[in-house]
């Protein structure tokens, strides 16, 4: 972990980014377990640290790209989720010379996969220094199959989303594509991460889910009515979703394609790089239309 932090922190620092540390203790944190069934677990005390790379623009809004540094127990984490840190550090690199109106920052948040108990730790650093507005988070991204039968569908699914279920069934339930999570506060962030998705890697290549408890009154029923739902806040988003701020996670749907989740086969090999570049291209495109472009 501290080798992998290094290289970040490295990478950052070449490209010209302005990088910080920050480290946390919890105590009596409750979570889940990292292994076997990933059941419920409470923690006496935790250490962790969050990683920051800023690159000042001329105002103090903020737009944030993160994604998680942790894997779980006897997994390499190629692609949960080396992939999305893979994609921070080529994005520094892009943007190293774009000038910017909005301040960009890459965040990796620490102890992600035992409950997301990371990233709610740097959110009040966040606010006090910089007016974020918008964040996209990178959660598995990394790995796509192109066979027919090789995304599954979760219980409820068709009756929350019947278009989106509709292009997936039609295309005979190929994996080929990237899961764009979002509330209605973050629409203007998802549009554009789908009309960049969608120019760089081909019309079928993105499914934007808006998740149905956002509304307050129906919200409340399918939370009790659609256990299912729960998939749809399993990363580091969901602090941001909580804290106020509109967020929007890009997902290869981890679980619900391919074997290798949170399994020693999670190797590097199993990574498709032609569609991580696609992706990394995309979103480090709609980076530059939302941090550069002055509102009309």
């Amino acid at each position: 972990m501290e080798a992998a932090d290094k290289l970040l922190i490295e990478e950052w620092n070449e490209a010209g980014w302005v990088t910080s540390a920050h480290p946390f203790h919890l105590e009596q944190a409750d979570g889940i377990q990292d292994f076997d069934t990933f059941a419920p677990a409470s923690y006496e005390g935790l250490d962790g640290v969050n990683l920051v790379a800023v690159k000042k623009g001329c105002t103090d809004e903020a737009i944030l790209i993160g994604a998680h540094h942790d894997t779980v127990r006897d997994s390499p984490g190629a692609c949960d989720n080396g992939a999305g840190l893979a994609a921070l550090t080529e994005i520094a690199r892009l943007l190293a010379h774009v000038p910017l109106r909005k301040t960009v920052i890459l965040a990796a948040f620490d102890l992600e996969e035992i409950g997301v108990l990371g990233s709610p730790q740097l959110l009040p650093w966040l606010t006090t220094h910089y007016q974020v507005d918008s964040a996209v988070i990178l959660e598995s991204i990394g790995f796509v199959d192109d066979r027919p039968s090789t995304q599954s569908i979760p219980s409820g699914f068709g009756l929350l989303f019947p278009r989106q279920t509709l292009r997936i069934r039609l295309r005979r339930r190929r994996a080929d594509w990237t899961a764009a999570i979002y509330r209605g506060s973050a629409r203007p962030v998802v549009e554009t991460l789908r009309r960049e998705i969608r120019a760089i890697a081909g019309p079928n290549s993105v499914l934007t889910l808006r998740d149905p408890l956002d509304r307050p009154l129906v919200g409340k029923l399918l939370r009790r009515l659609l256990p299912s739902l729960k998939n749809l806040t399993r990363s580091d988003h969901a602090a941001f979703w909580a804290a106020g701020i509109p967020a929007v996670q890009l997902t290869d749907t981890a679980n619900f394609r391919g074997s290798h989740y949170h399994r020693e086969t999670d190797t590097v090999d199993t990574i498709d790089f032609e569609h991580l570049r696609r992706i990394t291209a995309a979103v480090a495109a709609t980076v530059v239309t939302l941090a550069v472009e002055v509102p009309s």
